[in-house]
């Protein structure tokens, strides 16, 4: 095997390693908020955390890069622990987005745990470039998903063949596995032989000779429960007199040394515990070994072998091999263990005596158990342990990872120049650490317009066209910077009754210049079409006459005049023409805004809003009550979800909500609305963070084909950009118009080609017979 050092700064490594990883992940990863911790760091020296997060990255980048340089097309990156969870994507930024695995060796906390980090969206956006990420327990795993389902916006899991599951995020499938790591037999075999095992179990049989011995090595940390493991120690000598002056308890405790207050504290109150049990119950019935680093192997072996009974008493841990250790030694006569039930090995290892260390009198009643067991019973649960142990041999179980992790590998169109096969497609999108990946899906149907041949395709389009249409959604597109909370979660109109403003940001300057410029080319026709109210779009639009607008996914809409002050297109087509594109349209807007379209006559016929339909007051009321009262309901039960009543729409917003509940309450109304007002031309619509009710026809792709028709046959370069599902009527409706124009352009070219003879004597046939016919035509 070949390594490859990553030369890294000595301040740089301690602020990374001590300073973050230690400092402040390893206590959130393991369920900790260290608020009154003794160094606090992250809460009480903003700036030394942000040197500290600095750091992090860094070395994380460093990382990368150095796996940039070795790297080689269709080569499989396995990236370790929580010190590198930005690798993944850094390495996206390089360009490597092939089979990047990341696999977790520590524990997941609960989301309520993980979003007291100031830095989540970064450390998940990191993970979540990984194609595969491992975990040793399921629950690390479900924690994980409901981190990025609260934080990010990720959806669910789905199971598939062969335990593996996916998570969706941006449109990538990110394959989740759960494999607690082995040991290998080979090895310690090897090892058990040596003399020097020997010499150190003799050792300590020679000094606990005549007693059962319980052992256990331990970091000095609160989260390794030894306090918890002496007072249950205790208490099973109170109850169990028959055991007194037969029995030791052996701790091993190991200096943190990135800990070291806590350390200390933990040491002190072991110490006196001690004592406390050695004065009561006889010297020598706990014996207490400090070490300033782990023994060795051989060390351990040793102790294993001389041990009866194995205890761990861990509050909180990942990746601990001890036990698995104590299995393979004590095979020959077997001993017994008793594991915290939240140590990872306790989910394997079948045949150990779980316990909640918590729980002091289960613990002391386990201790008791596991020294008095009768050797059958022993050697049964001793089989269970050990089958384990050696079906399950690190080397196995790397294999197995290597093959998940290689097996979700992407696509890598857009990374390298390997040939498309079936797999899914990716691009990546954003800066800073908000950097992700986006999944394109299973499709061969995209073209990079950034890379290659293509590089400036879109550019050489639009210099040589004569007439373009340009059309922008807005929130999400435009209104820049938006984050998840802003998009889904709108202001509550109560709220907006004491004077705050509409949560949508105003567009930049850069943005506003920027459109400024291209709406004073005569050459172009920009359509801004979006779900947001008229008075969002104005704020933004209105000093720009020339841009044409459509508020509410199309229901309410405004030409614009062209640059030259005129009217945007030809008005041959009447808007009731026009209109009649939203074809099967019953229900109109809210009275405000028939209003507010007629007060904007005055503006002009090109500048004046219009409604896609006009319908009575009584049976748009009709509806729009009838769902109100059902959404209603929904938000009264659901804690951060409101209505909000549009010109066209009625919405019910679960974006403030528990993300988990909101999308059970969402899924439910859905169903109940859809049930409901199966009889009505309406469609219930659903999206990230809310639910719509609103007339058939009224969407993007209606107000696409409406300005399309409207502008004529003569446009030769469209650009449509969005960012939402909502926004895939429009590129459906335009991929259906660009489809049919070139059959026309096709079937013409056909028939100038075609001789005038071949034509003569068809009447009254169907263009089918007129095809198969006109050779015997010609012949009569």
């Amino acid at each position: 095997m070949d390594c490859y050092p990553v030369f890294v700064e000595p301040s740089v490594e301690a602020d990374h390693y001590e300073g973050f990883c230690r400092g402040t992940l390893w206590g959130v990863l393991h369920n900790v908020v260290d608020v009154y911790a003794v160094n606090a760091t992250r809460w009480v020296n903003a700036d030394q955390h942000l040197r500290y997060w600095n750091a992090y990255t860094s070395v994380n980048r460093l990382f990368a890069q150095r796996i940039l340089e070795v790297y080689t097309e269709g080569s499989i990156v396995w990236v370790h622990d929580y010190p590198l969870l930005l690798v993944p994507a850094s390495l996206a930024r390089l360009g490597i987005r092939g089979a990047v695995g990341l696999f977790l060796h520590t524990p997941f906390p609960s989301s309520e745990i993980f979003r007291t980090l100031s830095v989540r969206e970064d450390i998940l956006h990191g993970m979540l470039a990984a194609s595969h990420i491992g975990f040793h327990l399921f629950e690390y795993a479900r924690h994980f998903v409901t981190s990025c389902r609260r934080i990010v916006g990720a959806s669910g899991t789905a199971a598939r063949a062969g335990g593996v599951y996916e998570l969706d995020y941006s449109g990538r499938k990110i394959r989740l596995t759960v494999s607690h790591v082995g040991l290998e037999p080979a090895l310690l075999a090897s090892r058990l032989q040596t003399s020097e095992v020997k010499a150190v179990a003799a050792a300590y049989r020679e000094r606990f000779r005549g007693k059962l011995v319980l052992s256990a090595i331990d970091n000095l940390a609160y989260m390794r429960g030894i306090p918890l493991k002496l007072l249950a120690f205790e208490t099973m000598l109170r109850t169990s007199p028959s055991l007194r002056g037969k029995v030791v308890l052996h701790q091993v405790g190991v200096r943190a040394l990135s800990l070291e207050p806590v350390s200390e504290e933990v040491l002190g109150e072991m110490r006196r515990m001690v004592a406390r049990i050695n004065d009561k119950y006889g010297a020598g019935t706990v014996s207490l070994e400090e070490r300033g680093e782990v023994p060795t192997l051989n060390e351990r072996l040793g102790l294993w072998c001389a041990t009866d009974v194995f205890v761990s008493t861990s509050i909180r841990a990942g990746l601990n091999l001890f036990p698995l250790e104590y299995v393979y030694a004590r095979n020959d006569p077997p001993g017994a263990l008793v594991i915290s039930e939240f140590v990872g090995a306790s989910r394997v290892l079948l045949g150990s005596l779980r316990i909640n260390p918590w729980r002091k009198n289960e613990l002391a009643k386990a201790m008791a158990d596991a020294l008095t067991m009768p050797d059958a019973m022993k050697r049964e649960r001793q089989r269970a342990n050990y089958a384990w142990v050696m079906g399950n041999s690190a080397s196995v179980w790397g294999e197995r990872l290597l093959m998940d992790v290689k097996s979700s590998a992407p696509d890598a169109r857009f990374a390298t120049s390997a040939k498309r096969g079936s797999k899914q497609l990716e691009a990546t999108a954003g800066l800073g650490h908000a950097f992700r990946v986006l999944g394109l899906g299973n499709t061969q149907a995209f073209t990079a317009l950034t890379a290659g041949e293509h590089e400036d395709m879109v550019g050489k389009a639009y210099s040589s066209a004569n007439r373009r249409l340009l059309i922008f959604d807005y929130g999400g597109t435009l209104a820049v910077g938006e984050g998840l909370e802003y998009k889904h979660n709108p202001i509550h109109p109560l709220v907006a009754q004491f004077g705050v403003k509409h949560k949508a940001r105003p567009m930049d300057r850069d943005l506003r210049a920027a459109f400024a410029t291209l709406a004073r080319d005569s050459r172009n026709k920009i359509f801004i079409i979006s779900g947001q109210r008229r008075e969002v779009l104005e704020r933004d639009f209105g000093h720009l006459p020339e841009i044409g607008l459509a508020a509410e996914n199309g229901f309410y809409y405004r030409w614009g005049s062209d640059s030259r002050g005129g009217v945007a297109a030809s008005s041959s087509q009447s808007d009731t023409d026009a209109a009649s594109t939203a074809s099967g349209m019953r229900y109109g807007g809210g009275g405000g805004d028939t209003a507010s379209v007629s007060s904007s006559l005055a503006a002009g016929p090109s500048l004046a809003w219009k409604a896609a339909s006009e319908h009575d007051d009584e049976a748009r009321t009709a509806w729009k009550a009838l769902v109100r009262q059902i959404m209603d309901v929904y938000a009264m039960r659901t804690n951060g979800a409101f209505v909000q009543e549009k010109g066209c729409s009625v919405v019910w917003y679960h974006g403030g909500a528990d993300a988990e509940f909101g999308r059970m309450q969402a899924k439910e109304l859905t169903e109940h609305l859809r049930e409901v007002l199966k009889h009505l031309d309406l469609k219930v619509q659903t999206g990230a963070g809310y639910v719509e009710v609103r007339p058939r026809g009224v969407n993007k792709g209606v107000m696409v084909q409406r300005v399309c028709e409207r502008l004529g046959a003569d446009i030769d370069f469209v650009l449509c950009i969005g960012d939402d599902e909502s926004d895939e009527l429009m590129f459906s409706t335009l991929e259906s118009l660009h489809r049919r124009y070139v059959q026309r352009k096709q079937r013409s070219a056909a028939n100038a080609q075609r001789p005038p003879w071949a034509t003569r004597g068809i009447s009254g046939s169907s263009a089918g017979s007129a095809g198969s016919g006109g050779g015997g035509g010609g012949g009569g």
